[in-house]
């Protein structure tokens, strides 16, 4: 299931937020999605639950956020200040190291790499066609 939305006009994304909640060792995770409750249909809600992912209002994130007593990690390129300012102080480690799915999404393999060749050549005749075209 994609979640879109319509909150910005050039994106397809919603405003939120989401928390999940990793225990090692453990096969449980859940999480919350902070988000205007009025945008999650039903069925996106129940889909939801069945994946334990709680739905809660966009405002009391930050509330929640300083309430964890537990490590973190926060993307410090892209987290506002107010989420990072959430944390300072915390006794429990907040780790800021360099998103690890950014550098996974670098790494391409040979079906990629091959569409990528693919795709440029297609732009580059679509390119040299319509240049050819306007010469004329």
């Amino acid at each position: 299931m994609n979640l879109r939305g319509s909150d910005s006009d050039c994106t397809p994304y919603f405003i939120s937020y989401l928390v999940l909640n990793f225990e090692f060792n453990s096969s449980s995770t859940k999480g919350t999605l902070y988000i205007l409750r009025e945008k999650i249909p039903r069925e996106v809600e129940e889909y939801l639950k069945s994946l334990n992912i709680d739905i809660k209002d966009y405002d009391d994130f930050l509330k929640d956020v300083k309430q964890i007593d537990s490590a973190v990690y926060i993307d410090k390129s892209i987290a506002n200040s107010a989420l990072c300012e959430a944390f300072v102080g915390k006794k429990e480690p907040v780790s800021t190291k360099p998103n690890i799915i950014n550098h996974l999404k670098g790494i391409k393999n040979k079906t990629e790499i091959q569409g990528f060749i693919d795709c440029h050549v297609r732009d580059g005749a679509a390119i040299v066609t319509k240049f050819s075209m306007t010469i004329k």
